[in-house]
């Protein structure tokens, strides 16, 4: 078997050998430039359609062969083009620069999620109680980087005085998000997507559809403070809870942390660890949380719950098919193409 692997390599012609190495690298850059950004669950999405196509064919399903067919072919490449368009943008400014060998940083470490959130929590409330605005986003699976080049790059710890300090009124940071990974703030003054969902109430302004238009096209979730009002939010998977209570805040937030670690196992695999003690024994539920008078009816806001409009459903069945074949949390980024620019 040697001898024939050894008689192989060396009557490989040059120009095959030399066509593999380039495929590889190119390969290895375009998956360089999509990791961290939302490209990465559209490709997925592609990916599916490919697959189930081949196997239409494989096993003679003539008329779904045809239709996936007919649509994996010419339509996959307006698909790219139209889906992708902010990151191929993104990806051949990084061209330019040269900029291949950007990697993430780490996720949250199990033994760190309690400490960040109570971090994060802890900065919510002497926020609200000066009414500061702010917005917290909190990256999961989804990554931000292209949220992230919107704004000023940081680098710097979570900590609540560094959190009061960027969101002071009048600080050249305090208009935008935070992006934070892991226990780093990454990143400052980022701008959001605005929701275009019509069900939320006309007293929630820009900063609070920021949130949600976030939460509705990746899977981060997103802690807000009313500057108005004081009151401190949360949005995550299409929903907006609204006016919660600190303590009920931090449960949510970790049972939502704790949960991609219970369902991945991506990092940490001690279960008496800091993070996990008492994360799910007080989970709210949406229809428990109290709300004040003056937002009424709209603490919980599902983007799923929207009226039945082509795209609406669309999306929906995308994310619940996602979720059936387990490739991930959710096919998310096709709301990015009706993403609208928050104003200040």
């Amino acid at each position: 078997m040697l001898k024939g692997v050894t008689h192989f390599v060396t009557n490989l012609p040059w120009q095959a050998a030399f066509d593999v190495l380039i495929s590889t690298v190119i390969i290895y850059y375009v998956i360089m430039l999509i990791k961290g950004t939302r490209a990465v669950q559209l490709a997925w999405g592609l990916v599916l359609l490919f697959l189930f196509a081949r196997i239409a064919d494989w096993v003679e399903f003539r008329t779904l062969s045809l239709l996936l067919g007919t649509i994996a072919t010419p339509g996959a490449t307006v698909a790219i083009v139209i889906l992708f368009y902010p990151e191929l943008r993104h990806a051949l400014e990084e061209v330019g620069r040269g900029r291949f060998w950007a990697m993430r940083g780490l996720m949250l470490r199990r033994e760190d999620v309690s400490a960040v959130v109570d971090e994060l929590i802890e900065t919510a409330q002497r926020l609200s109680q000066r009414r500061f605005g702010a917005l917290m986003v909190i990256e999961r699976d989804d990554g931000l980087d292209d949220i992230a080049t919107t704004g000023t790059a940081l680098g710097a710890t979570v900590t609540p005085r560094l959190l009061e300090t960027i969101f002071y009124p009048g600080t050249p940071l305090h208009d935008g998000a935070v992006i934070i990974r892991g226990n780093e703030v990454i990143a400052a003054e980022c701008v959001l997507p605005l929701s275009d969902n019509s069900r939320i109430s006309s007293s929630l302004h820009t900063r609070h559809r920021a949130a949600l238009g976030l939460a509705e096209t990746t899977d981060a979730a997103v802690l807000v403070v009313s500057e108005e009002t004081g009151n401190i939010s949360l949005a995550y998977d299409g929903r907006l809870l609204t006016a919660l209570r600190p303590e009920v805040a931090r449960d949510k937030l970790l049972s939502l942390l704790q949960r991609d670690e219970s369902l991945e196992g991506r990092r940490g695999n001690d279960p008496g660890s800091a993070g996990g003690k008492g994360a799910g024994s007080a989970t709210p539920k949406e229809e428990a949380i109290p709300e004040p008078p003056e937002v009424a009816g709209v603490a919980a806001v599902s983007a799923l719950e929207e009226p039945r409009t082509l795209r609406g459903m669309l999306y929906s069945g995308l994310r619940r098919a996602r979720g059936l074949f387990g490739i991930g949390n959710r096919v998310s980024g096709l709301r990015s193409l009706f993403r609208g620019e928050p104003s200040d």
